[in-house]
């Protein structure tokens, strides 16, 4: 006889989402592998034909395809053996963070903030790359440590964020220890990759605040502000300096007022329109021989473009959508505020970066440096991106079944409060039915506060669809 199971897993937003956010993010990893594989080929046949154009010269004898073959075998797939490496590390991690429990992730979140502190503060005694202090090599590899400040200063967010709502509502006093430690962490870090200088990471942190931020039901009168006042700063700076982030807004703005085209944007451009439909086939692109610089990074998508055409383009983007529904369906099936502000505050991060990755690529904004999520070939980001997918995947398992009462949590560093509840008031014998109508009624209220659902499967649906 069969044993009942009596440990399934209440999913939030249901089994369907999380393994559909699954296969879009496995499709972005193979492509990405694949596309790894090519470009470091293309770079390995220069690299070789060069080195032995020089050797026949200086010998006299001619070359032949045969020994530039012979020569290209041990370093050809360099770059694509170091990514299907960093994918089983992300991996791997993004599984552990998915078997945590959401709640505890800021006792974590506080020291490694630290950590990314004394990265960041580090960079600058290494030789800029690029014009950018961003990067620490560490023998073969080189580190990021903007890259991982994503998922911590999100974890940071949305603990402050939802604790502080909590507090708002029941009226408690406010201490000055509830803000004033996690926003100085945050800003320390958003200063030091300013000064990196790191534009595009930054706009992508404070993309990804603003939306833990109204994720926990807050006024938006607050990121509004802050972002015309950074938006406002940083536009000055890029105006009285004559850095790359300049450079690159006076060439975006050039290519639709005189049509004067950027080289990177130019060849980029070129390799799309290459691809045609169905592409000239995977590892047959002619722009990653030297025409398009970086084309494993910050332009891969124009090597898909070319070797995998249209269709596989299209791929890559439908592969965002259904990872932006899925995603955006768990935070709003999660049962307390943190688990909502978490996993949509990490899928925001990711949509938002993969579209200025797209934007960028298509000639549709200025090129702001961003890799594509899954895709673009690099430790660092590729590790931080599946550990927003850990984050995601972990309130998905830790936060079905019914809503909370909203609470600051007592692990937490960022907040007090005795024995991490808030303290409520017991309804007289009297009025007990009136309060289960009244308690049933702010239970729905809570859930459809920001909330999207489905109706029927058709469409989406806002606050308040359920009357």
């Amino acid at each position: 006889m069969a044993k009942k199971r009596t440990n399934s897993v209440d999913f939030a937003g249901g089994p369907a989402a999380r393994y559909l956010l699954l296969v879009g993010v496995t499709i972005l990893l193979a492509i990405g592998l694949l596309m790894a594989f090519s470009t470091s080929s293309g770079e390995a046949v220069i690299r070789e034909v060069s080195q032995q154009g020089q050797a026949a010269a200086s010998q006299g004898r001619s070359n032949s395809i045969l020994s530039l073959l012979s020569g290209l075998s041990p370093s050809a797939f360099q770059s694509g053996i170091a990514q299907m490496v960093y994918i089983v590390v992300g991996v791997a991690l993004a599984w552990l963070i998915s078997r945590i429990d959401y709640h505890h992730f800021i006792r974590f979140a506080a020291p490694i903030g630290l950590a990314v502190v004394a990265g960041l503060i580090a960079v600058f005694a290494f030789p800029p790359t690029m014009g950018s202090h961003r990067w620490i090599p560490l023998g073969p590899i080189t580190f990021q440590p903007s890259e991982l400040a994503k998922p911590v200063a999100l974890v940071i967010a949305a603990s402050a964020f939802s604790s502080l709502y909590t507090r708002a509502g029941s009226r408690s006093r406010l201490e000055v220890r509830d803000w004033i430690v996690p926003a100085s962490l945050i800003a320390t870090m958003l200063a030091l990759i300013i000064l990196e200088p790191d534009m595009g990471t930054t706009l992508i942190i404070g993309v990804g605040l603003a939306a833990v931020w109204l994720l926990c039901d807050l006024p938006a009168r607050f990121p509004l502000g802050l972002g015309v006042v950074g938006t406002l700063i940083v536009g000055a700076k890029l105006m009285l300096s004559n850095d790359y982030g300049s450079n690159r807004i006076t060439g975006f703005i050039r290519t639709w007022t005189t049509g004067q085209t950027a080289y990177q944007t130019l060849q980029a451009q070129y390799a799309l329109a290459g691809g045609g439909l169905a592409g000239v086939g995977p590892g047959l692109s002619r722009q990653k021989y030297t025409w398009l610089t970086q084309a494993q990074s910050d332009f891969i998508l124009a090597i898909v473009g070319e070797e995998l055409g249209f269709l596989g383009t299209l791929a890559i983007v439908l592969s965002f959508v259904l990872i932006l529904i899925c995603g955006m369906r768990i935070a709003a099936r999660a049962k307390d505020r943190l688990g909502r502000s978490l996993a949509g505050g990490a899928i925001v991060l990711l949509i938002f970066q993969a579209v200025l990755n797209i934007f960028a690529v298509t000639s549709l904004i200025p090129v702001t440096g961003k890799p594509l999520p899954f895709v673009t070939a690099g430790g660092t980001s590729l590790i931080t991106s599946l550990s927003l997918v850990g984050i995601v995947l972990s309130v998905s398992r830790h936060g079905g079944g019914r809503p909370l009462q909203e609470t600051t949590h007592a692990g937490s560093p960022f907040t007090r409060s005795p024995g991490g509840k808030t303290p409520r008031k017991k309804p007289p014998k009297k009025d007990r039915s009136r309060a289960k109508t009244r308690s049933k009624r702010e239970e729905n209220e809570h859930e459809d506060t920001i909330e999207w659902r489905w109706d029927s499967g058709a469409h989406l649906s806002g606050p308040g669809s359920r009357r």
